[in-house]
């Protein structure tokens, strides 16, 4: 019953991620609310809007893989899941923070929070197919 359950979750959450960051994103890019530069609107686009739309992309990914595969490979990814996007969004967030105060002379990475982004939505995209590819084998051999 998990199975179902989880991935119906797990779809749901995605899905309004994606919705969350296209129209956070259409807010700040069409509308006179951000007509001019400022950190808000930054803020808005490269912490909120960049993270939820490009990891509910890559969960989305991984669940098209995992609805056709068994429960235990659902539940390594699940596991997988929980641990990782919390750590990508405070990654995501500590960059931001961090390129922000930058003006005060404060930088702790040379990279902003839209590469981090990238990186850790690809890197989610790439463990989750491995980690499916490895459990599903491992259960197939058993």
């Amino acid at each position: 019953m998990f199975n179902m359950g989880g991935k119906k979750r797990w779809l749901v959450l995605s899905i309004v991620g994606l919705l969350v960051g296209l129209i956070l994103g259409s807010i700040t890019e069409y509308t006179d609310f951000c007509r001019w530069p400022n950190q808000f609107c930054e803020f808005i686009d490269n912490v909120v809007m960049q993270p939820f739309v490009f990891l509910s992309l890559a969960v989305l990914f991984a669940l098209v893989i995992l609805f056709f595969l068994k429960t235990q490979v659902f539940l390594a990814w699940h596991k997988f899941a929980l641990w990782y996007l919390p750590i990508a969004f405070g990654l995501i967030i500590l960059t931001a923070l961090s390129s922000s105060s930058s003006d005060m002379g404060i930088d702790l990475f040379s990279i902003d929070s839209e590469q981090v982004t990238w990186l850790t939505s690809g890197l989610f995209l790439l463990i989750s197919v491995v980690l499916v590819i490895y459990k599903s084998y491992s259960l197939r051999s058993k």
